[in-house]
């Protein structure tokens, strides 16, 4: 059980926190692009009847294994790792560096479209179809405009329960939808500064949103997997107009947010738009992306051979 257990695949877990603490990041897009996204959402759909057995009758050895506990853990304490420890970090640098963190994170999609759509060799007509779809419905979702509701315990057990679910999709960012239902910064203080009631109500929020939709997603993973993953692809390049470095708000987007190109933003700010930077940025997210996802084919076979 323990074999399962691999410094890779809490770095992967890790990256996965990271990700989920972003507005238009997505911890699913890490889990997809590096493989570990099908056995993630079957692990957390096995909590189930028979798991409450296997512990009523005391084998909670038989109920860990069920559950793929060795993996889930793993995953969990990286996940868990990074957001404690990146939640001031990060609060810091999209404040300070925003347009550098952008463009990376604008290198980490463009990087993922390319090996997932290597991975599920996306060349037919109808495969580009549903590709498409899922790009289209990406835009559309991130271009509702923020709700503003008042952070009420109930709102954020809603909250927690919209967010989880929408962080197991790839390219479906959990913390946008927290964004645009207007009660991000309530969460991300909440994590930077401890208030646990807030913690608690959106913990809560998140396990029943997730153990429930998990179950309809392992279904459709089962019966159509190779179709939702390239849908899944679709909703990566849409979710590039979320990311995209250069923008600015506007009173008369339906979104509030309106994507520009670099000279536009130059002359909107009145300074250099750091184009260059950018780029490089963007570099490094793609080389970030292939190094992880080299590990894991690295990692897949140190294990294939070991069993």
């Amino acid at each position: 059980m323990m074999k399962n257990i691999s410094p890779t695949l809490f770095l992967k877990g890790m990256a996965m926190g990271a990700a989920d603490m972003i507005p238009g990041v997505s911890g699913g897009t890490i889990a997809l692009v590096t493989g570990i996204y099908t056995e993630l959402v079957n692990s957390i759909r096995s909590f189930d009847s028979r798991v409450i057995r296997l512990l009523f009758i005391g084998d909670t050895s038989a109920a860990w294994n069920h559950v793929n506990g060795a993996f889930l853990s793993t995953v969990l304490s990286g996940i868990l790792t990074s957001i404690f420890i990146l939640s001031r970090i990060i609060e810091y640098i999209m404040k300070i560096y925003g347009l550098l963190m952008w463009s990376f994170f604008s290198g980490i999609i463009v990087a993922s479209v390319v090996l997932l759509f290597k991975r599920y060799r996306v060349v037919h007509l109808f495969q580009i179809g549903y590709v498409c779809l899922g790009a289209i419905a990406a835009v559309v979702l991130s271009s509702f405009p923020a709700l503003n509701f008042s952070a009420t315990y109930l709102v954020i057990f809603l909250a927690g329960a919209i967010a989880f679910c929408a962080m197991i999709l790839p390219g479906i960012s959990g913390t946008l939808l927290l964004v645009a239902m207007g009660v991000y910064p309530t969460v991300l203080s909440a994590v930077a500064h401890f208030h646990w009631d807030i913690l608690i109500f959106f913990s809560l929020g998140g396990m029943v949103g997730l153990l429930s939709f998990s179950r309809f997603l392992s279904k459709l993973l089962l019966h159509h997997e190779h179709t939702l993953l390239v849908t899944m692809c679709g909703f990566l390049i849409g979710s590039l107009y979320l990311v995209w470095p250069w923008k600015d708000s506007l009173e008369d987007s339906s979104s509030g947010i309106v994507n520009l190109s670099p000279s536009q933003y130059g002359v909107l700010i009145d300074a250099d738009p750091n184009t260059n930077m950018c780029l490089l940025f963007m570099v490094i997210g793609l080389t970030f992306v292939f190094t992880l996802n080299a590990l894991g084919l690295r990692q897949s076979e140190k294990q294939s051979m070991e069993n």
